[in-house]
C-alpha cells in the first residue's frame, strides 16, 4: 500500500528519502550502535510505519502480536484477567505491563529495569485513562459516542494515536500513527484500551 509522509512517523531527527525501501529507514542511524544483523529490522522504539496491525491468539492467557509490512515488532503476552503483559523488545530489554494492586484499575509501564509510564482511571464519569509517560501527561480516549475506536491524545488536544477494531472476524486491532509515536507507549495504550474492552465486556454479560 502507499506509504504516507515519514516525516510525522519518525524522530524528528531521523530522516529519510521516501524513495528509498521504508524498511531500511535509516534506522541505525536513529538508533545508534546496532549490529548487521538488525540492518533489516525495524526499530521497536520508533516505527517507519502509520500503521500497525495486531492479532490476536489464545483465550485465557493471550498473545498480541505487532505486525508492520517489514515483520513482527513484538509479541505481548497477556495473562488472564489483564492483571500483567510483557514483551521482549529488540535489544533483549523485557518491557512489562502490569497492574498496581489485586483491585487496582491503575498500571505502570516497566521498561527495562526503570518505570517509564503509569496509568489510572479518568474518572468515575469519565471513559478512558489518564496516562503519565516519560513526564508528559496523555489521555486514552473514545473516538465518539457510536465509534468503537479509541484515541491517545496529548494536553494539547492533538492525536497521537488511533486504535481501532480491525473488523468483526479478526479480534485484534489498527494502530494508526497520526504523530510520532514510541513503540512502548503505543503498546501500553492498545493494553488499556484492551482492558477497557474487557471491562465493558464484562459489564454487559452481568447484566
Amino acid at each position: 500500500r502507499q506509504v504516507r509522509p515519514l516525516q510525522r512517523l519518525l524522530a524528528a531527527s531521523c530522516q529519510v528519502s521516501i524513495r528509498q525501501p521504508v524498511r531500511h529507514c535509516a534506522m541505525l542511524a536513529c538508533a545508534g550502535s546496532r549490529s548487521a544483523e538488525m540492518e533489516d529490522t525495524m526499530s521497536d522504539d520508533r516505527w517507519a510505519y502509520d500503521e500497525i496491525l495486531v492479532d490476536v491468539g489464545g483465550f485465557f492467557t493471550t498473545t498480541h502480536t505487532f505486525h508492520t509490512p517489514a515483520g513482527t515488532l513484538a509479541a505481548l503476552r497477556v495473562s488472564g484477567g489483564m492483571a500483567e503483559g510483557e514483551y521482549q523488545a529488540a535489544d533483549g530489554r523485557h518491557v512489562l505491563i502490569r497492574r498496581t494492586g489485586c483491585l487496582s484499575r491503575s498500571y505502570q509501564l516497566i521498561d527495562g529495569d526503570r518505570v517509564r509510564g503509569a496509568a489510572e482511571p479518568r474518572g468515575f464519569f469519565k471513559q478512558g485513562y489518564l496516562i503519565h509517560f516519560d513526564g508528559e501527561e496523555l489521555d486514552l480516549v473514545p473516538e465518539g459516542v457510536f465509534r468503537q475506536g479509541w484515541l491517545l491524545v496529548d494536553r494539547s488536544g492533538i492525536t497521537l494515536l488511533s486504535i481501532v477494531p480491525r473488523s468483526v472476524f479478526h479480534r485484534g486491532a489498527r494502530l494508526v500513527a497520526e504523530q510520532p509515536v514510541e513503540f512502548p507507549l503505543a503498546v501500553f495504550a492498545y493494553y488499556l484500551r484492551t482492558v477497557i474492552q474487557q471491562e465493558t465486556a464484562a459489564v454487559a454479560a452481568s447484566a
